[in-house]
């Protein structure tokens, strides 16, 4: 009998992961603790929300790690652009902001980001997160 395998959950599916923040610095920071959970894993990093948009848009994306106050627009305001493309039901999103304003964070987790930390996030809880987005089984994506 053969069994169907979708491709986001194969071991053998290089996962993807696009950070937006307008520090360069954060970018860096992100992508490293990212990177040590695995080699394979495909880093993009932007620091304008309109580039990471139009790469989301042509890209098959797993998960977005984003800041919330940034030029151009707001991490609300991207999640809200991203969801509105097709086969975005998929991507998962961490939001690390120096915004510690609880009524900010409440509207992230409405929007449907999975975790919200306040920078500096405590590495280990941050790695933590992305491999649960990254490596959870389909069934349990939103």
């Amino acid at each position: 009998m053969n069994k169907l395998v979708d491709i986001r959950t194969s071991i053998k599916h290089a996962k993807n992961v696009v950070i937006i923040d307008d520090q360069d610095v954060c970018c860096t920071i992100n992508a490293a603790i990212i990177k040590s959970i695995d080699r394979n894993i495909k880093i993009n990093m932007f620091t304008e929300t309109t580039e990471a948009l139009t790469y989301i848009e042509t890209h098959k994306v797993d998960l977005v790690v984003t800041d919330y106050l940034m030029d151009k627009m707001t991490g609300l305001d991207f999640i809200d652009r991203v969801k509105s493309l097709p086969e975005s039901d998929y991507i998962s999103f961490i939001i690390i902001t120096i915004c510690s304003d609880k009524l900010v964070h409440r509207a992230f987790r409405n929007k449907g980001a999975s975790h919200i930390f306040t920078k500096p996030p405590e590495l280990s809880r941050l790695k933590e997160a992305c491999i649960e987005l990254l490596y959870r089984p389909l069934n349990q994506l939103a």
